[in-house]
């Protein structure tokens, strides 16, 4: 089970890291840049925006690569499985870092 989910999360890590291509490399803008809730046609700067958001896809693409071997070495190493609520922590870290960060576009 742990190398089912372990393969999951690297499959999303990697569509991280497509995202943050597309972001950096203005592919597939209209898909990116699509919102359920219209406020896309409100930002003001639409180029920082998509820097900011191919950072984080990038950082959070990092995160879910990492996540797994962490997992792994905290099993093989016997640390304390508590450790693992660091990921927890820096992920609502991240999360709220970059919708501050947004924010200031609308």
């Amino acid at each position: 089970m742990l190398v089912f989910f372990s393969i999951l999360i690297i499959i999303i890590s990697a569509l991280f890291f497509l995202i943050g291509y597309s972001y950096f490399h203005n592919r597939a803008e209209d898909l990116l840049m699509r919102s359920l809730t219209g406020k896309i046609e409100k930002i003001r700067d639409k180029e920082e925006y998509k820097k900011i958001q191919g950072k984080y896809s990038i950082l959070m693409g990092i995160f879910f690569l990492t996540f797994p071997i962490t997992v792994y070495l905290v099993k093989s190493l016997n640390i304390n499985p508590n450790f693992l609520y660091l990921w927890l922590f820096l992920f609502a870290f991240t999360i709220v870092l970059n919708a501050i960060q947004v924010r200031k576009f609308y």
